[in-house]
């Protein structure tokens, strides 16, 4: 049952939540001016302007002040939100380093992997439940939870891989936040989690202003892969707790992973180095045919929002179609990428 709090309480905290982000970008990114901290276009680049990195510290100072004022709000926490706060702090801290000094990969992936361990901490009871239900032995349970923790790693690292364009990582965590709130809405469950939801959506709004249509600053890699934990933290809950489908959780945020998949299976096929930097995700094919960030960035919005997300509650309703449907979304995306990826080879011919 959702906890429902007086609607003047449910507006001011995040109308507050949205102002503070917003102005701690425009503090943050008008502060790196003055010290002409800024991150320079180079060959591989989507942008052409030196412009201010690290944007997701409004996103992530507003989210978790917020959250604090939700506590007062509704007089209840849990260690849910101690692991989730120290999970996040490890990603961000590490992101911010790497925003301003290039931090080794071992060292990042060491801190995503224990950070993802926080979360399976958290989810704990309800994943033991999951993975005694296949029945398989012991050894089992041990070999899901490798496989959630990397599916975590993944998704850290998948925010970082697709924010490449202005807006385009923003807006895909508004729309992931907001519809894992309305499937939880939906679904009559989730409590809490539901307005941290909201407080994550409304934080990132507060960035987005100062990044779509025109960057004035970039997220980064502290707020990508914030927000890439967090929505794999509350992701994970869904799933394990509020009992929303895997497909429709694999179809909501299908143009966001398939994209970053296909482009690392591509990539394997050419035989290039995949952690290397590159400008061959379809996203930025798109962005450079259609010689603009922000028609991308809408034209993702509108799948998502049109197609994806209706799509999605049709294999939450409709469980016994849950999988012919997502089969065939696979095959249609896979199909999509594909034309896209011709119309660089062709031009490059």
């Amino acid at each position: 049952m959702l906890i429902m709090m007086p609607i003047f309480n449910f507006y001011v905290l995040f109308g507050v939540t949205f102002l503070l982000s917003f102005l701690i970008v425009w503090y943050w990114q008008k502060a790196l001016r003055a010290k002409e901290i800024l991150d320079r276009p180079n060959e591989r680049s989507s942008h052409s302007i030196p412009t201010p990195r690290a944007g997701g510290v409004g996103i992530f100072l507003s989210f978790f002040i917020g959250l604090s004022f939700l506590w007062i709000l509704i007089q209840k926490t849990n260690m849910g939100d101690v692991f989730l706060l120290a999970g996040s702090l490890f990603v961000f801290c590490v992101g911010l380093m790497d925003d301003f000094q290039s931090t080794k990969r071992r060292v990042r992936l060491s801190i995503h992997f224990i950070a993802s361990f926080f979360i399976i901490i958290w989810m704990w009871n309800p994943f033991q439940d999951w993975a005694a239900s296949f029945g398989f032995g012991i050894f089992f349970p041990a070999f899901l939870c490798g496989l959630w923790i990397l599916g975590i790693v993944w998704s850290i690292n998948l925010f970082n891989f697709m924010d490449g364009i202005n807006g385009i990582a923003g807006m895909e965590a508004v729309f992931l936040s907001s519809a894992l709130a309305i499937l939880f809405a939906y679904e009559n469950r989730g409590e809490q989690i539901f307005y941290k939801l909201i407080l994550l959506s409304v934080a990132t709004l507060g960035f987005i202003i100062w990044n779509f249509p025109r960057a004035v600053v970039f997220l980064g890699d502290a707020g990508s892969g914030f927000l890439g934990y967090v929505i794999a933290a509350f992701a994970s809950y869904a799933y394990l707790v509020v009992d929303i489908s895997i497909w429709t959780l694999l179809t909501i945020s299908s143009l966001f992973w398939m994209d970053a998949t296909f482009t690392i299976l591509k990539r394997l096929q050419k035989k290039e180095k995949i952690f290397n930097a590159h400008n061959s995700h379809a996203y930025q094919i798109l962005a450079r045919k259609w010689k603009s960030h922000a028609s991308v960035t809408i034209a993702f919005s509108i799948v998502n929002v049109l197609i994806l997300l209706p799509l999605g509650f049709a294999m939450q309703r409709f469980e016994d179609l849950a999988s012919l449907l997502f089969l065939i979304l696979l095959i249609v995306m896979a199909s999509l990428y594909l034309k896209i990826s011709q119309l660089e080879e062709k031009n490059a011919t």
